[in-house]
Formats: C-alpha cells, sequence, structure tokens
C-alpha cells in the first residue's frame, strides 16, 4: 500500500503543479500554510478593489446607454455579474485559506488512505485487492487531469478571444495614428458618469485599461482555481467510496480468514467514518459559494442566449459568445456532475454491504454488517446553500430556468 500511495503522491504533485500557480495568482495560496496575515491576503484585497471598480465601471456605461437598444449594454451586465461571483470566490480563498490548503494538502498526500488497517491484518492474496485499489485511485487521477485541463482550456479560450480582438482594435487605432490618443478596452466600460466628458488623458486611460485589464484575469484565474479545487477534492471523496465499496466486497471471501473478518469490518466502518468526515469539509466549504454561482450562472446563460441572438453575422464574437456559453454550461455541469455520481457512489453502497455473504458470518459480523446499513441509508448530498442539491435534478433545474429567462426577455424586447 504504501509503493501505492508513494506513486499516487508523485502523480498528484505533477498534475496540481501547473493549477497550483494558476490558483495563486488568483490569491488561492496551496504551497505552503499561511498565517492570519500574509502578503497574499493583501493581493486578495487589491483585487478586491479592482474588481469593484470594475463593477462600478459596468454600471457606469449601463447608465450612460441605458436608453439605447438592450444589446448595446447586455455585455456590460454580463461582466458585472461575472465580476461579481469573482469577488465572492476571493472572499472564500481570503476567509478559508486554511482549510483549503488542508484540503489540498490531505487530498494530495492521499491521507485517508494512511494507517489503513486492513492490510496489517494476514490477508490472501492481497495484492488482488492493491490492484484494485491502485486502478480506482489511477483512474481518478486521470479524470482529475482532464477535467483540470479542459476547463482551464475553455477558460484561456475565451481570455484570449477577449483579449486577442482588443489588442488589435488597440493596434489598429494606433497605426492609424488619429488626432486623440484613445484605448479601446476590453470589457466595455466607462469611469465617468458623463458621456460628453472632454478627452481623457493617456496616463488617465491606461490606468483605467488596467482596471479592466485586471477583472480579466480575476474573473478567468478564479474561476480556474474555484472549479478546479472542487474537482480535486470531490473526485478524491468519489475514489475514497469506490475503494470503500471494494474493500467491503472482499469481506467475506477468501482473501480474509474468518477469524479476521470482524476486525476487517470495523476498520471499513473508520474508513467510512473518516470519508463522511471528508465529505462533510466539502460540503461546509461549497455550500454557500456555490449558491451564489448557480444564481449568477443561470442569469449569465440567459443573458448570453439573448445576446447570440442579436450579434448578427460577426465571426469572432459569435465564436467568443459559444466559448463563454460552453465554459459557464461546463462550471455548472461538472458540480452537478461530480455531485450526482458522489451520492448515486453512496446510495450503492448498503446494497454493497447487504450482498456480501454476512449471513454465514457470526452474529457480531451481522451486527457490524447491520451498523453500517443503517449508517449508509442516508446518501452523501452536496448542498447548494440549502436550497438544492448538487445533482442532475438541480442541473435540469437551471437549465430550464436560464431558458425560461431568456424567452422572458425575448418576449419583453
Amino acid at each position: 500500500m504504501d509503493t501505492i500511495l508513494q506513486d499516487t503522491r508523485l502523480k498528484a504533485e505533477q498534475i496540481l503543479k501547473m493549477w497550483k500557480w494558476m490558483a495563486f495568482s488568483a490569491g488561492c495560496n496551496v504551497f505552503y500554510k499561511t498565517k492570519s496575515f500574509h502578503p497574499l491576503t493583501l493581493l486578495n484585497f487589491l483585487f478586491g478593489i479592482s474588481a469593484a471598480t470594475g463593477c462600478y465601471g459596468q454600471l457606469i456605461f449601463l447608465w450612460n446607454h441605458r436608453h439605447e437598444p438592450f444589446d448595446v449594454y447586455i455585455e456590460a451586465i454580463l461582466i458585472f455579474f461575472q465580476i461579481f461571483i469573482s469577488i465572492i470566490k476571493l472572499l472564500m480563498f481570503t476567509f478559508k485559506q486554511h482549510e483549503i490548503f488542508d484540503a489540498v494538502q490531505y487530498v494530495q498526500n492521499a491521507d485517508i488512505f494512511i494507517d489503513l488497517e486492513i492490510f496489517e491484518l494476514n490477508l490472501i492474496n492481497s495484492s488482488e485487492i492493491l490492484k484494485d485499489i491502485n486502478e480506482i485511485l489511477n483512474k481518478s487521477w486521470s479524470t482529475i487531469k482532464f477535467q483540470f485541463r479542459f476547463f482551464t482550456c475553455c477558460v484561456v479560450a475565451i481570455i484570449i478571444g477577449y483579449m486577442g480582438q482588443n489588442l488589435a482594435a488597440n493596434i489598429n487605432n494606433f497605426k492609424n495614428k488619429s488626432q486623440h490618443f484613445h484605448l479601446e478596452y476590453v470589457f466595455p466600460a466607462s469611469f465617468t458618469p458623463n458621456v460628453s466628458d472632454p478627452i481623457k488623458s493617456p496616463l488617465f486611460q491606461i490606468l483605467e485599461y488596467f482596471i479592466v485589464l485586471s477583472e480579466v484575469h480575476c474573473t478567468g484565474f478564479c474561476a480556474i482555481a474555484f472549479t478546479g479545487l472542487f474537482t480535486l477534492i470531490s473526485n478524491h471523496c468519489l475514489a475514497s467510496l469506490k475503494v470503500l465499496r471494494v474493500l467491503i466486497s472482499y469481506s467475506t471471501t477468501y482473501h480474509v480468514f474468518r477469524e479476521d473478518r470482524i476486525k476487517y469490518m470495523q476498520v471499513c466502518i473508520k474508513f467510512q467514518q473518516k470519508i463522511y468526515e471528508f465529505c462533510s469539509k466539502l460540503n461546509s466549504l461549497y455550500r454557500m459559494p456555490t449558491l451564489s454561482m448557480f444564481l449568477v450562472s443561470c442569469l449569465v446563460i440567459c443573458l448570453l442566449t439573448f445576446h447570440a441572438n442579436t450579434m448578427g453575422n460577426d465571426v469572432s464574437a459569435i465564436i467568443k459568445v459559444v466559448l463563454y456559453i460552453f465554459g459557464a454550461y461546463y462550471e455548472v455541469g461538472i458540480f452537478c456532475f461530480i455531485g450526482q455520481l458522489i451520492a448515486s457512489e453512496s446510495e450503492m453502497l448498503p446494497v454493497v454491504i447487504y450482498e456480501c455473504r454476512w449471513y454465514k458470518e457470526s452474529a457480531q459480523f451481522k451486527d457490524l454488517v447491520k451498523f453500517m446499513i443503517q449508517r449508509s441509508n442516508l446518501p452523501i448530498l452536496l448542498n447548494v446553500g440549502g436550497f438544492a442539491t448538487l445533482s442532475f435534478v438541480t442541473f435540469i433545474m437551471i437549465c430550464r430556468s436560464s431558458i425560461s429567462y431568456y424567452l422572458f426577455l425575448l418576449e419583453c424586447m
């Protein structure tokens, strides 16, 4: 088992290396444990001020164009909501820093499998059990790697779409050598409430431009850090439940001597308790942030769908919006998908326990089986702010709500 855990740690370190740097750049430190105040806290504070200033810029732009058609300022509304949810993620990174660090270290070091007393027993052909555990862990880390890279590519593609188009526009303005210095912003924003103000100085425009650039960084990398952290912890919870199910299936086979089966089941019960405690930590960490994320995502998907219908034949803008919609759906979908898998896996535990040949065992073994079944009857459900659970039903509900809002908006316009 020690060899498997060592290989798992090396694989985890390699997979998490790039994500850790991205999370660090968004104010989420998973490299080392910090004290109550740390320079990264100041970075989060600066990100928060910049994001709040960016929200102000979107609101002013919205106010200045309030009498114009809706499609003129719809992107400003979209960016406002995205920055708002990024601020909530920054608050989580700031005030839950120790919990996040402990959770990442717990997963990376596979601490849940340390001191697994099952392999201290005199098992027959324990290599078969170890092979199944190793296969589950390898598959879990492969899934984590794929989900990390896929979501990161989506977010980076959206950022490149915004930045590339903006850079091309500014280079074109510079080449034309217009009479007045003018920078096109990445996002629609206006930092002065009067549209008839005189031309701003170059220094003031550069300052505003960097504020808007920080919004791009904040929204993109906060999303990667937030979703990546959930992907890491939740997939580890899922893998642990699968390992528990495998261990229980071996409890009454020839691999375990009859006199050791009571001790074997007691170890399984301890392992089950560790899994439930870890899933509870995941639930407490993401309970409230997921609620705000889901509410905002519902509105964002609705507005993006409406925006896609009003942009005409602009190919670059269509590609950008399609990537945006796909990223929004994926972020919500991956939370619901993994939450559903965890719930389904935990629902299978009582069945697996009951299917082992408990009826041929001692009365004490039967009591342990009853205890485990009673404990497993309530599935592990990841909560969304006390209003819903992470499941396929919630995902369908979000899709339906987004479509309903879109149709209502289309009817009003």
